[in-house]
């Protein structure tokens, strides 16, 4: 991306339904290969992680079913105008907490 507006207008497209069925898969796999649950310490790195959409719903998800109490994950990018727009989604879904923002 070049520009902020173009990062906005990729964080319009709605891949709401695609980044749900991946971040349910992604906390199978964790939970099930025991390192995601209980009071357990995870830390992930989400590479490419754009406006930090799949991150945020990786920590709803695991919040709603319990598992994220020691989910924390570094979203990184290469475009900071893309990470303008996920600091802005991470705010908002006021996940700044464990949800840390990093560019390449």
């Amino acid at each position: 991306m070049d520009t902020v507006n173009e990062a906005i207008d990729y964080d319009r497209i709605d891949h709401r339904e695609v980044n749900r069925l991946f971040a349910a898969d992604v906390l199978t796999a964790l939970t099930s290969a025991q390192l995601l649950g209980d009071d357990r310490q995870c830390h992930g790195i989400y590479l490419d992680t754009a406006t930090a959409q799949i991150p945020i719903e990786l920590v709803r998800q695991a919040r709603a079913d319990g598992t994220a109490r020691g989910l924390v994950i570094t979203a990184v990018d290469l475009a900071a105008e893309m990470l303008v727009v996920a600091k802005q989604n991470v705010a908002a879904a006021a996940m700044s907490d464990v949800i840390r923002l990093e560019r390449l």
